[in-house]
């Protein structure tokens, strides 16, 4: 038994060759290159690329360095098959994955509405955004730890309101909780929520999914269903009336992954200046409002996650 030990460690030793540590290595002029580390010296990194070229670059000018997983490389079209950065919603609906700390994204519809989410540790995120008309809103989300891989749950808070009117400044006011059935390329979700500000049937129902198409693709759908609050002026200005409205809304889209991220936010930030951090978004929904059926309307908007 003895002399066959010899060959299971030859055996290991030659497979053990063809792991491949693979890394993204970013430089300050914004190039990057994808490959294994065949040295590293307080002057010099020596790069073996995935054309096979070996590369000698001066250490200084190396600014970051990300390890990759080899299946994440595509030979045919000699890019990096980057993984989802905007897990952590839909559209606009959240989905359970959580931002990580120190990670967040700012996005725009039309750029009418501007709105950000930023992670404060790896489990608890916050929002705020605000548009041309007004309306302002705040946000909050909390993913529960799971040790499991295609299911996770969190619970939440949104607001919408006016602080510019004297009635009716808090228009939409919604504990919430979200379960996400998948893994961050391919799930569905599934959120329910408590309109605080609703008179009548404060339920709210919430469901979006994703599914990753190709390297710059995937589609994605939302759809939201709530009652809500709002003021009718009588005939006196003096003299108002809460009327209760049921507002349907959403549709499917595309989302486009961009490329890579030029800019660096001067160091502000935990950077993700490569594939995906910036995305484009194409929806086309309908709305639903007392009885009457709006769309379909085109939707427009642009996320980067930072």
């Amino acid at each position: 038994m003895k002399r066959f030990i010899p060959l299971f460690i030859l055996t290991g030793l030659l497979f053990g060759q063809d792991v491949k540590t693979l890394y993204l290595f970013e430089l300050e002029d914004e190039s990057e290159y994808v490959g294994e580390l065949i040295a590293d010296t307080p002057d010099n990194v020596t790069i073996k690329r995935m054309d096979g070229s070996v590369v000698n670059i001066p250490a200084y000018k190396v600014i970051k360095r990300t390890k990759i997983d080899e299946s994440q490389w595509d030979q045919e079209s000699g890019e990096i098959i980057f993984g989802n950065l905007h897990d952590s919603r839909y559209f606009f609906s959240p989905s359970a994955f959580a931002l990580e700390q120190g990670e967040g994204y700012s996005m725009n519809a039309y750029s009418l509405y501007w709105a950000f989410q930023y992670g404060i540790d790896d489990n608890i995120s916050l929002g705020a955004g605000a548009s041309v008309f007004g309306l302002t809103s705040l946000s909050a989300k909390y993913t529960v730890p799971s040790n499991t891989e295609d299911f996770n749950f969190a619970v939440g808070w949104f607001w919408v309101g006016n602080p510019f009117i004297e009635e009716g400044k808090s228009i939409i006011n919604i504990p919430f909780t979200v379960a996400t059935w998948g893994d961050k390329e391919k799930n569905i979700s599934s959120g329910f929520g408590y309109n605080l500000e609703a008179d009548k049937h404060p339920l709210v129902l919430n469901i979006g999914g994703t599914n990753r198409m190709s390297r710059s693709t995937a589609l994605v759908f939302e759809l939201w269903g709530f009652n809500y609050t709002s003021y009718n002026t009588g005939t006196s200005y003096n003299t108002r009336e809460k009327v209760t409205n049921t507002l349907i809304y959403g549709g499917p889209g595309v989302r486009v992954l961009r490329k890579k991220t030029k800019k660096r936010l001067f160091g502000l930030f935990k950077q993700n200046n490569y594939a995906g951090s910036n995305v484009i978004d194409f929806q086309i929904f309908f709305l639903h409002t007392d009885g009457e059926t709006i769309g379909p309307l085109p939707m427009i908007g642009a996320s980067k996650r930072f």
